[in-house]
């Protein structure tokens, strides 16, 4: 595989990562910047930092004299990264409710290191910036107790245990889900891959936003496997997440009979309005991004027709198949269904129409680049006079 296809196709996966963290949809085609946007990186950042704190004992802060001889503090790049998190704190991830300052994350299930460290964060960052100008002693001493109880937190939850178990899960899902697209090539030699993100607005703090949320969903998806919204459907995955201003939202992964259809934009637009006009009950909250609309700009998105014999189109698939499991889902949803992620049934009745393959069953490299392994070579015949040779040597 070119390595340049491969940072295309990651270049890619990116930039549609930022279009849908970080953009509202209101109509198709259309961009709005969210407040997600700005949000993101800082939880991202927050996120590494509580990871860096719990694995080390390094000192965030040291006391110097200055040039006059006063004390001036002086941070690691670590502290220098939590001391920025709590002047950022009001201005990324909050906003004013009738006079009052509001995080926008309330009323979520936080990623386990947002969870340790944005109540704390909150607790000090107002003293911490009353310190700044006035009193660096303080400031210093302000910063040293923050650390400590992330710390404290992060050792009372056990948190590296919690980590490694997310992920471990989210690998394992990620695997399964590979499988099930190749079930799907058992079945079909191309298939139509469709991706589309739906989204649904709303308060999360409201008693039944999360229920009424699944519960679209639920129709949508009782929908699509019964070919109700595109035809033909030969097997589907979605991931659900929240956001902060964005809501409730999900990313769909459909793939259709490569033999029958082949304009994938057009059924993909197909998925999004029956989203917008039959699944959402409140007009005006339901919307949904079309990925085809990056296809002019990325040719190895992962999306439209994939060849079990393309190598380059199966690895865009791989990386679109990636998003779904990413390990650094900062808000967990809310709801009384546990599955973030849902796939369509394997077909265990399906029989393969046309003569059999003799030897090989056309999914060496679909193996190969989805699953990561390797075509099994046939042993080579070695002949007797070598046998001897290789026997003398060794001894």
């Amino acid at each position: 595989m070119d390595e340049d296809i491969e940072r295309q196709i990651i270049q890619a996966e990116r930039f549609h990562d930022r279009i849908a963290r970080g953009f509202l949809h209101p109509k198709q085609g259309q961009l709005i910047v969210a407040r997600d946007f700005d949000a993101i990186d800082y939880l991202d950042d927050v996120i590494d930092i509580t990871k860096r704190l719990n694995l080390s004992d390094e000192r965030v802060s040291i006391l110097i004299k200055s040039a006059k001889g006063m004390p001036s503090i002086r941070f690691s790049k670590l502290g220098l990264g939590l001391f920025l998190a709590c002047q950022q704190y009001k201005s990324k991830i909050c906003e004013r409710v009738d006079g009052d300052l509001v995080p926008l994350y309330a009323g979520r299930t936080l990623h386990p290191c947002l969870a340790i460290a944005l109540p704390l964060i909150s607790k000090y960052e107002a003293q911490i910036g009353c310190a700044v100008e006035a009193d660096h002693e303080r400031l210093d001493s302000l910063v040293r107790n923050l650390v400590d109880e992330i710390r404290a937190c992060c050792g009372e939850l056990d948190l590296q245990a919690r980590l490694e178990n997310y992920t471990r899960n989210a690998r394992a899902k990620f695997a399964r889900a590979l499988k099930y697209i190749i079930s799907l090539f058992e079945m079909r030699s191309r298939l139509l891959i469709l991706r589309v993100d739906i989204y649904l607005r709303g308060n999360p703090c409201e008693d039944g936003y999360a229920e009424a949320a699944d519960a679209a969903f639920e129709y949508f998806a009782n929908a699509l496997s019964r070919n109700e919204i595109v035809p033909d459907v030969m097997g589907w995955m979605a991931a659900r997440e929240d956001g902060l201003e964005r809501g409730r939202h999900y990313h769909i992964l459909i793939a259709l009979d490569g033999h029958l259809h082949h304009a994938g934009a057009n059924l993909a637009k197909l998925v999004g309005e029956f989203w917008e006009r039959d699944c959402v009950v409140s007009a005006g909250t339901g919307s949904y991004f079309n990925c085809f609309a990056l296809v002019d700009r990325y040719k190895h998105l992962g999306i439209g027709m994939v060849r079990r014999d393309d190598a380059a189109k199966l690895l865009g698939l791989r990386y679109a198949i990636q998003y779904f499991f990413k390990e650094e889902v900062m808000l967990m949803p809310n709801s009384s269904h546990p599955r973030n992620f849902r796939r369509g049934q394997i077909d265990n009745e399906y029989v393969r129409r046309g003569a059999p393959r003799k030897n090989d069953d056309g999914l060496a490299l679909a193996r190969e680049v989805l699953l990561g392994r390797r075509p099994r070579k046939k042993p080579q015949k070695i002949s007797a006079r070598d046998l001897e040779y290789r026997h003398r040597c060794r001894l």
